[in-house]
């Protein structure tokens, strides 16, 4: 396992009264790409902002390998341009009278000023040229920004970010800016280039499916607070807060009386029994996180071998290749799941459950075995 390489504990910030952060926690190891993920007002670009010293907060410590950033009980604060980081903001942050050589250029000349290095003015050219070569941008480094498409801009954006190979990159909702058409192929382009330079990236994003795709791990913010740091496949396997499991992709969520030994009743009475891996305490109660693809229609005789639902359909979407339907389920609510094909809404359905990987969430936490 690696070491933390860079560490936010206990960061607290309040406005006004309102408490914006509390008490977040973030550790990143050298090389990875961590995303800060939350719906709008989370606290995602503040805590960023702090992390890069555009603001301060009013508890915590923010450090990177040796160097303590921010520290409110030693009373550090090293500035912006102290810390060695690179950021690319939502709207690229280019300036119109700079070409795009002298874009990327620029923190190195800006290294140079403060003596952080030696580098003669062919050496920061050199370094500029591999870095847009890098990019796949050496015929434009002579072009103003007005003269580039968005996607040229944002490798522009990039290749300033990664010039001089800072230990640390910030992404402040570097994609949303694109062209829906265009995100999915550049992030990954832009994404694969941080990985290949080595790259340590701490990214903010309200995009589900671009943190998904590209991170190693991922905070879950909500209102200020973290919810959960995590694997993907973790947060969206067995998300430990009901407010996860309903924001990490889309989930169907039935609350549960526990029974006892695997065993748990649904509030339209099916009866759950034996359900591999789980423990269900008597008394307990929760949400059993049912994904999408947990459910299916089932078509031909009805069989007593896994629990089955009759529903009607109210509502069809075909998005991205999969058909997604939404089914009314007497006592149980709409349950969401994907089928091969379009039905029509209205018709009546049978749904078959997939229980070989079962995931609950328990409303009280000392309720989860082995203590939550």
């Amino acid at each position: 396992m690696q070491s933390t390489y860079i560490a936010v504990r206990n960061i607290g910030k309040a406005i006004g009264g309102q408490v914006i952060l509390s008490g977040i926690d973030l550790d990143v190891r050298r090389g990875e790409f961590v995303s800060i993920l939350g719906p709008s007002g989370a606290g995602k670009s503040t805590l960023l902002r702090i992390v890069a010293g555009l603001e301060d907060p009013d508890t915590g410590e923010i450090s990177c390998g040796d160097e303590i950033f921010f520290s409110s009980a030693q009373r550090i604060r090293r500035r912006v341009e102290d810390r060695d980081i690179g950021m690319v903001f939502q709207d690229f942050g280019l300036w119109p009278h700079l070409s795009v050589l002298e874009h990327v250029a620029f923190p190195l000349w800006s290294r140079r000023r403060r003596g952080l290095v030696r580098w003669s003015r062919q050496e920061i050219l050199d370094r500029a040229h591999d870095t847009l070569r890098l990019f796949r941008m050496e015929e434009l480094g002579h072009r103003r920004p007005h003269e580039l498409s968005g996607g040229q801009q944002q490798r522009t954006a990039f290749a300033r970010a990664i010039a001089a190979r800072p230990a640390l990159v910030l992404l402040d909702e570097a994609f949303s800016g694109l062209d829906p058409a265009l995100r999915a192929g550049v992030r990954e382009e832009l994404v694969g280039i941080l990985r290949e330079s080595e790259m340590t990236v701490l990214s903010v994003t309200h995009d589900q499916e671009e943190a998904m795709a590209v991170s190693d791990r991922i905070l879950v913010l909500y209102a200020g607070r973290g919810l959960q740091y995590d694997t993907p496949s973790e947060l969206y396997e067995r998300p430990r807060d009901i407010r996860v499991a309903s924001f990490v992709g889309r989930a169907n969520l039935l609350p549960f009386s526990g029974r006892g030994l695997g065993a748990l009743l649904l509030s339209d009475g099916t009866e759950l029994l034996r359900l591999p891996g789980t423990q269900v305490p008597p008394g307990s109660a929760g949400h059993l996180v049912l994904r999408p693809e947990a459910v299916a229609v089932r078509e031909g005789p009805q069989t007593a071998s896994a629990p089955q639902w009759e529903g009607r359909i109210t509502r069809h979407q075909f998005v991205l290749g999969r058909h997604e339907l939404r089914v009314a389920v007497r006592d149980l609510g709409e349950v969401s799941l994907y089928h091969d094909r379009a039905l029509p809404v209205g018709e009546v359905v049978r749904l078959g459950l997939r229980l070989d990987r079962p995931h609950l969430v328990f409303d009280d936490p000392g309720d989860v075995p082995g203590g939550g």
